[in-house]
């Protein structure tokens, strides 16, 4: 067994959160961290679920052997209150009103 065989195996692999906090020069990092605290806020705001997904995309650099491009696409879904619906009256001349305009009045 040669010395260089059994220091090349004993490379140290990288975090995965070191990776992330490092890609992109800490733009990824910084944009999943905001996502992840409009997500919880949201979450702790409408007591409804929310997700964050990270897909971390790897793939080859052309006519480089051995190097690899690295991104990361995030997507937030933010709970949000839904908004109440309202029955409302067309007008003849296109506006909407509470009150139904073919009905009288009593008072």
């Amino acid at each position: 067994m040669s010395n260089e065989q059994s220091t090349e195996d004993e490379t140290e692999t990288t975090d995965f959160a070191v990776m992330l906090a490092q890609l992109a020069k800490g733009k990824s990092n910084t944009q999943l961290s905001e996502e992840l605290r409009a997500v919880v806020a949201g979450v702790a705001k409408t007591h409804k679920n929310g997700k964050l997904t990270v897909t971390i995309h790897v793939k080859p650099q052309p006519k480089v052997a051995g190097a690899v491009i690295v991104s990361a696409v995030s997507k937030a879904t933010v709970p949000v209150f839904e908004q109440a619906a309202e029955i409302l009256y067309a007008t003849n001349d296109g506006d909407l009103v509470r009150d139904d305009p073919q009905q009288h009045r009593l008072y």
